[in-house]
């Protein structure tokens, strides 16, 4: 997700909490939002890191396989991931959001061109001609 200054914090933080609130190990109801591959997301630089320098960091819980049995892999959100993160890339297959911050709206359209990757794209605005004036600069 790429997301601009004058939202990034309150954006990020209600994000947080809807990943916070996710469970940590599969649910008694077999909910299993988390199941993934476990060995894949186990060397994923989602998981590690790699390249990655501050101010990126683990923004939630997750990060590594835990103890518990099953193909689960908690919500992991990234935060601050840049050019020197591998993740930004590569593809991340999993629970895994990566939070891309944006100088301006200029700089998001450039990161979201940024990718080989896109199957789809979204923009979310209060302002309708402002999205859609957006929307025409991605090359998703």
């Amino acid at each position: 997700m790429i997301v601009v200054p004058d939202v990034a914090d309150a954006f990020v933080d209600a994000f947080l909490a809807e990943a916070r609130a996710l469970p940590r190990r599969p649910a008694p109801s077999g909910h299993h939002a988390g199941a993934a591959h476990p060995c894949r997301l186990a060397r994923s630089p989602a998981c590690t890191g790699a390249g990655c320098h501050p101010p990126w960091r683990h923004a939630a819980p997750g990060g590594q396989m835990p103890s518990s049995p099953g193909f689960f892999y908690p919500a992991t959100v990234l935060d601050h991931v840049n050019a020197d993160c591998r993740v930004y890339h590569e593809e991340v297959f999993g629970p895994v959001a990566s939070i891309l911050r944006a100088r301006d709206e200029a700089d998001a359209i450039r990161l979201a061109n940024d990718t080989p990757f896109g199957l789809g794209a979204a923009i979310y605005t209060a302002d309708v001609e402002r999205g859609w004036a957006l929307a025409r600069d991605i090359e998703a």
